[in-house]
């Protein structure tokens, strides 16, 4: 008997026919060909073995009742099944950073909370993120302020009692940060206000001279 080569309809590949007439490479192409032309026929075949294999079982973990169709099933949800793997498997360890107890599910969970892992990550990278924080703030003037303005809104008492300690101890400095965002109100650029600072520091210095050498004379 000779061999034919031919197309299988519904993949496309070439094979070796047997028969003339052969349409299909496999029967696994002859099946789900079959199962493409005839939809309804298979839902209506899928729901009838639901309905005959299905049974009433009792939750391992809450113990409600609930239908299922296969004899592994053994939860009625996956938050059941999740919260039976947590009680199995859970253990009771130390937070690296703070040291309080909390539970954990994983060898892998060394931190209470996102809040301790950050700051441990931060202790540990002090250096690197200051350099990152310096470079964002000098990229990102604008949102600098809005954040700053955002923790005054907040606390304002708390703000101006910080704000009054400061410019006691840095009396010099104050005034720059007073003179700049004078700058700022009045509507300069951000690279004018470190000019018309620069220009106020030399008008002072020439003032200076011209003072000492009036005294002089």
């Amino acid at each position: 008997m000779s061999k034919q080569i031919n197309n299988c309809e519904h993949c496309g590949k070439e094979f070796e026919g047997i028969r003339s007439n052969q349409r299909f490479c496999s029967a696994k192409c002859s099946h789900r060909n079959w199962c493409e032309n005839n939809k309804e026929r298979v839902r209506a075949m899928h729901k009838k073995s639901l309905e005959k294999n299905k049974q009433i079982k009792k939750c391992e973990y809450c113990g409600e009742e609930f239908e299922s169709i296969r004899s592994s099933h053994v939860f009625c949800s996956k938050e059941c099944s999740i919260k039976k793997a947590f009680e199995n498997n859970k253990q009771i360890k130390n937070c690296e950073h703070c040291g309080k107890e909390f539970e954990s599910i994983r060898s892998s969970h060394v931190f209470c909370s996102k809040e301790c892992r950050m700051q441990k990550w931060l202790e540990n990278n002090k250096e690197k993120f200051k350099v990152a924080k310096k470079e964002w703030r000098k990229k990102n003037p604008e949102k600098v302020r809005a954040l700053k303005k955002r923790v005054r809104d907040k606390n304002p008492e708390h703000y101006r009692a910080k704000s009054k300690e400061w410019r006691a101890k840095n009396p010099e400095l104050a005034n720059i940060v007073s003179r700049k965002s004078k700058y700022r109100r009045a509507g300069y650029p951000e690279e004018w206000v470190e000019v018309k600072e620069l220009q106020y520091q030399i008008k002072q210095e020439i003032l200076k001279q011209r003072q000492g050498g009036e005294t002089n004379g």
